[in-house]
């Protein structure tokens, strides 16, 4: 792909849901890094590709886990228009599950005696969708290795 230059930046406000651990969501380091991507606490720096348009996006924490809040820089090679950038942030919401609501599963678990500590440390953490499905399947099964243990049964509406 050709170079080129992103020097047009636009910044939005998104706002998860609470609670939201923004490191612990926006930062895995084990699961299948990329090279295009680079994070420090607070902050995390990404490329992408999205409806034929390079992007430069960094994410940066504005909030709390209770009250959470992020600045989403978006560099690119021109203006984009609030259709597009509408368009963008619904699939970042969706990417991250920035919308989440984990009330009934941290309500389910918080006593059980193996997850609640684990709970209450990640507080707020999001499993992610940021890659394709075919990318997610192919990581899965390279990596996928079978675990078993009794958990409770936990009903997803």
């Amino acid at each position: 792909m050709k170079r080129r230059a992103l020097k047009v930046k636009q910044t939005l406000e998104l706002v998860p849901t609470a609670p939201f651990n923004f490191d612990a969501t926006l930062h895995k380091p084990d699961h299948f890094p990329a090279a295009d991507t680079r994070w420090e606490p607070g902050t995390r720096w990404q490329t992408m590709l999205w409806q034929g348009k390079p992007l430069g996006l960094r994410f940066e924490n504005q909030g709390t886990v209770v009250q959470p809040r992020i600045a989403l820089s978006i560099w690119s090679a021109r203006q984009l228009g609030p259709d597009f950038l509408s368009r963008l942030t619904g699939e970042i919401i969706y990417r991250y599950n920035l919308q989440l609501d984990l009330t009934e599963f941290y309500s389910g678990f918080k006593s059980h005696p193996a997850l609640g500590p684990v709970l209450r440390k990640w507080r707020g953490m999001r499993p992610l969708n940021y890659s394709s499905l075919y990318e997610y399947a192919l990581g899965t099964t390279a990596s996928s290795s079978r675990l078993s243990c009794k958990m409770p049964r936990f009903a997803v509406r």
